[in-house]
């Protein structure tokens, strides 16, 4: 089952890892385009490149630095 929607904030859940993202996009990734993962410390891999290999429709991210 996918699960549609466009928009995902997370922003600021310290125990959001990558795993999480990996998770996530197993569900939703053909249908979200924008993630803010703001102050989510966990995850590791950030770059827009990793991003899009999860999610290949996003088009609006937010990351923390």
């Amino acid at each position: 089952m996918h699960i549609l929607f466009c928009l995902c904030s997370l922003f600021g859940i310290l125990g959001v890892t990558d795993a999480c993202l990996e998770a996530l996009s197993k569900s939703c990734s053909n249908s979200l385009t924008t993630l803010d993962v703001n102050g989510c410390t966990g995850i590791k891999r950030r770059s827009r490149d990793e991003l899009i290999q999860l999610f290949p429709r996003l088009s609006c991210f937010k990351v923390h630095s």
